[in-house]
């Protein structure tokens, strides 16, 4: 190949791989060669040439520019002594170095054979020479190359010579530092045991502390208890030499100031146990034969005991003195709306008496319970009308002012479910109670309708009772489970209302019999006034299954009434079986006087030797035999769907049912 066009090509090479730092990789692996030993062999390069890398760079392009022809070819035999210089595998071989370095890129630039032999050079001066003219710049090449191996050599020495130093440093640290190690694991060692001794110390300090400790609490509460039994007896003496309970000036200033109500209501409470008892040990040890008598009138004994009898009788005077003013205070701080001292008397009270009287004075002087007027509109809502509304818009009422009074309750009172207790069992028993018994008698039906069974010839009058009745069971039952959500405790609101009910439970049974036989009666005029004949018209003896229909309809209606109003399994069996017998007796009667009018027809025909009205009439006979073996079959299918579920938790009642069931199916 030509020359120039090669060293053009292989300054591109070393460039190239100058830029990509692979020079160390080539010359042995190593890569921690300095700037300065770079730009070192870059200025010996130069020198070598006498161009610069840039000038090198623009001559390679100007003869590459120079050439047209077979470009491709040397650019890829260029590629492949690229590939040949900075191939990886080449530097596993351990005969590597500059001397084969070159001779490779000599071998690749010459063909290294002899023109006149035929036989490849051998490597001698005039040989190498002659190689080295097939690839100017060689010498140049192997000259830096050997230079940076020669500086890589130095630096190894240094490098090692630095390791060195720093094994021999590093040892004589460790040593010291072992050293210093040791001696502070015998410092720290030392240290533990003191600890450890000082600790123990602590320990017994702290358990001596602690038995010092308890037998200071035991003598100072020793020390308040005589305290306060001293206080307790200078009180009592007190209120012995009083001349009554509300004599102010003879008492200590713990119950005469009126600004210590709070402290000497539980101090007056305790006070007045401790005489009871007292006063109780004196009276059992007078009937013990052991215990010395006490002398006359003019005996100290007795004479102490005398006080101790008016100091009980001044401490009850001074305790009710003291609750009715608490009692007043509160009520005051009420018309006020001043429910912070509201508070304040109710807790005192509380930890005096219970406050048992405060709760029920609170109860019985709300507006509901003591104002006319309040009661007077109660009754007017309830019974402006007949159909309940009146009175459930009355029980809505009172569950929104007990909304409002459980909110002040709650604020006023420590322990509100007491209070709501009592309050809502007093809105139940008198509220309630007043309500439903002028509604009960706005309705006109009196108690000796109801006794008498069917006296009372209005079957409008006693549907409109049995209903009223139902309703206001009823909205009652929801009334008192609405009261309950507002916090009553374990207070049975439903059992209350229920019991406001009780005389009118009791007459249910007659009132429901009474309706469903004059609603019998009333359809079967009916019926006979839609139908008017005589024995010998065709629709005499007809059964009306209208009749019949709205026979068991009102039924079903008295059944569900029933169920609802008798909680008690017993009574409510009871009424239920009266029901079914009175269904199948007025049903029976009615389909036996049916018959026997068809049957008088067939006989009276069969005395008029017309064969074609005995005919008829026999017809109409099995007709009114079909109907009534139609009616019983509706009539056993009520019993089984609205009565018998009635009768099941009586064993008694459930084998009567059973036995009419058996009866209608004969």
């Amino acid at each position: 190949l030509p020359g120039a066009p090669l060293r053009a090509k292989f300054s591109q090479v070393a460039n190239s791989v100058r830029r990509q730092k692979k020079f160390a990789n080539l010359i042995g692996g190593l890569s921690g060669v300095s700037k300065d030993e770079n730009a070192h062999g870059s200025n010996t390069k130069k020198a070598a040439t006498g161009k610069p890398p840039e000038a090198q760079r623009a001559g390679t392009a100007e003869g590459s520019s120079k050439v047209p022809a077979k470009t491709s070819q040397r650019d890829d035999k260029a590629s492949q002594a690229r590939a040949a210089v900075v191939n990886p595998a080449d530097l596993k071989d351990a005969a590597f170095g500059p001397e084969n370095l070159l001779e490779k890129l000599m071998r690749m630039s010459s063909p290294g054979i002899d023109a006149t032999s035929g036989k490849p050079l051998e490597h001698t001066a005039s040989n190498d020479a002659k190689v080295y003219n097939g690839f100017p710049g060689a010498k140049e090449m192997l000259d830096v190359i050997t230079s940076a191996q020669v500086d890589l050599d130095r630096i190894k020495k240094n490098v090692a010579s630095r390791v060195r130093t720093l094994e021999k440093e590093l040892r004589a640290e460790e040593t010291s530092k072992d050293e210093e190690l040791d001696a502070l694991e015998e410092h720290s060692k030392s240290l533990f045991e003191s600890f450890h001794r000082l600790d123990g110390r602590v320990t017994r300090v702290g358990h001596t502390a602690a038995r010092i400790g308890d037998r200071l609490e035991r003598a100072d509460a020793q020390r308040q208890q005589a305290k306060e039994a001293i206080n307790t007896l200078e009180n009592l003496i007190a209120f012995g030499r009083a001349t009554s309970g509300k004599d102010m000036a003879a008492l200590p200033p713990l119950f005469a100031n009126e600004n210590n109500v709070a402290e000497a209501a539980p101090e007056a409470q305790k006070l007045k146990a401790f005489a009871e008892a007292l006063a109780n040990s004196v009276e059992l040890s007078k009937g013990d034969p052991t215990v010395t008598t006490l002398g006359g009138d003019s005996d100290p004994e007795a004479e102490n005991i005398l006080k101790l009898d008016r100091a009980l009788v001044n401490l009850q005077e001074y305790c009710n003195d003291l609750e009715n003013r608490l009692l007043n205070r509160f009520d005051q701080a009420s018309d006020a709306r001043d429910r912070e001292t509201m508070a304040a008397c109710a807790k005192t009270l509380i930890e005096f008496n219970g406050g048992a009287s405060l709760m029920q004075r609170y109860v019985a002087t709300r507006p509901m319970f003591i104002d006319p007027d309040v009661m007077a509109t109660d009754i007017k809502t309830a019974t402006k009308d007949d159909s309940g509304i009146g009175l459930k818009t009355l029980y809505r009422k009172i569950v929104s002012t007990m909304n409002v009074e459980a909110r002040q309750i709650a604020e006023v009172f420590p322990s509100p479910t007491d209070v709501m207790q009592l309050f809502v069992q007093r809105v139940l028993e008198q509220r309630v109670q007043l309500v439903l018994d002028h509604v009960m008698q706005a309705i006109h039906y009196g108690e000796s309708s109801v006794d008498n069974g069917v006296d009372n010839d209005d079957v409008a009058d006693a549907t409109k009772y049995v209903r009223t009745v139902a309703t206001c069971y009823q909205y009652t039952e929801e009334l008192a489970k609405e009261l309950k959500a507002l916090g009553c405790g374990d207070l049975d609101v439903v059992g209350i209302a229920q019991s406001l009910f009780a005389d009118t439970r009791e007459q249910q049974g007659n009132a429901e019999i009474n309706c469903l036989l004059l609603t019998f009666a009333e359809e079967k005029q009916e019926s006979h006034r839609a139908n008017p004949g005589s024995e010998t018209d065709e629709l005499a003896g007809l059964i009306d299954n209208k009749v019949l229909h709205n026979f068991m309809r009102a039924s079903s209606e008295a059944a569900g009434r029933v169920k609802l109003v008798q909680s008690d399994p017993a009574a409510r069996a009871s009424v239920a079986q009266r029901m079914v017998e009175v269904l199948c007796q007025e049903t029976s009667n009615y389909l036996q006087e049916a018959l026997v009018v068809r049957r008088a027809r067939v006989e009276a025909a069969s005395q008029t030797g017309d064969n074609e009205y005995f005919m008829g009439a026999i017809k109409g006979y099995l007709l009114s035999i079909r109907e009534t073996g139609e009616a019983m079959q509706s009539l056993r299918d009520h019993i089984v769907s609205s009565l018998a579920p009635l009768l099941t938790e009586q064993s008694q009642e459930a084998s009567f049912c059973g036995k009419v069931l058996l009866l209608l199916y004969g």
